[in-house]
């Protein structure tokens, strides 16, 4: 082969990497030890808003000021040590998408003359925003399902499956500290007869209002659940005095209760049976505690009283009336 042949040859084949290196889904770019640009593909170029002839010989921080605070010092150690890094990501906006920043995962690698001198820097730039945003999608997707898990979607207040893990991580607590903790077992009442008489629409006008009552009578640190169609729970913040502190709460959240709920147009009369069983006094478990709050409750509902249950679930002690007109 005639040098002419094989020199047409070798420039073809170079036109051939060129245009493969220019169109590549990946940014390519090559700088000399002053951070001046002396190739970049256009696919690079597009994703910066650049255009590949205004780059050559210019640096970094005059093409792309905003780029350039976070990439050049990488590229400065690579050349001041001679090694590569790898999967460095960033997050930057350039001038394509002003205002939008993208994420880009870039690998900076020396290139050295035959002594080892670092002579300049090949980087090639991965745009990983597409990635990044459906992560992003994901994480929020799991934080929707996590929550609709453990919420109450009409309340907002905490659903059963939280209540329960709650109440076993409270008298956990509790059981270690010599404390004690306080449940409300609640039931509204008269709310099948609103529920009947309004619809499905306006018992769920009741519900979500009962529970921005409840949350406007408890302090903050009370946990708060909607455990099941009208039946409300409370967890009291642990304490040495759980027992009065509950029938404090049942107190406040009757009185937030009396005024009546106009719903629909309709002033309607709701009231609230409350049941409590107090950790360790009724039960040292959930599922006693919880049985126990219930009886109490169902007894309350009975006699319109505040009832806590005592150490047999079948007996109850009546501590306070709810209603005055009873």
């Amino acid at each position: 082969m005639s040098d002419k042949v094989e020199e047409t040859a070798l420039s073809e084949q170079s036109d051939e990497i060129e245009r493969l290196f220019a169109f590549a889904p990946v940014g390519l770019c090559y700088y000399d030890t002053d951070l001046r640009y002396r190739y970049l593909n256009k696919w690079l170029a597009r994703i910066n808003g650049v255009q590949v002839e205004e780059c050559l010989g210019k640096t970094l921080e005059e093409v792309l000021p905003i780029l350039a605070a976070k990439v050049a010092p990488r590229l400065r150690k690579v050349v001041e040590t001679g090694e590569a890094l790898l999967n460095v990501e960033i997050k930057a906006e350039t001038l394509a998408r002003p205002g939008k920043p993208r994420h880009f995962r870039n690998s900076y690698y020396p290139d050295k003359s035959k002594d080892g001198t670092v002579i300049g820097v090949c980087c090639v730039v991965q745009d990983i925003t597409a990635q990044k945003e459906a992560e992003l999608e994901l994480v929020k997707r799991s934080k929707q399902l996590e929550h609709l898990a453990l919420y109450d979607a009409l309340t907002g207040l905490g659903n059963r499956n939280l209540f329960l893990k709650q109440l076993e991580h409270l008298i956990a607590i509790a059981g270690r500290k010599k404390e004690e903790v306080a449940l409300l077992a609640m039931d509204l009442d008269g709310f099948k007869e609103v529920n009947d008489r309004l619809g499905h629409a306006g018992g769920d006008a009741v519900l979500r209002e009962f529970g921005a009552r409840l949350c406007q009578a408890l302090r903050k640190a009370d946990q708060k659940y909607r455990i099941g169609g009208d039946e409300f729970a409370v967890l009291l913040e642990p304490g040495c005095n759980s027992h009065d502190g509950a029938l404090a709460a049942a107190e406040k959240i009757a009185r937030h209760l009396a005024a009546p709920m106009e719903i629909k147009g309709y002033d309607c009369a709701i009231g609230v049976s409350i049941g409590v069983a107090v950790f360790p006094q009724h039960g040292q478990d959930p599922d006693t505690l919880l049985r126990k709050a219930d009886a109490a409750m169902y007894e309350a509902k009975k006699t319109h009283q505040v009832v806590a249950g005592a150490s047999d679930l079948d007996a109850t002690t009546i501590l306070k009336r709810l209603h005055s007109d009873t």
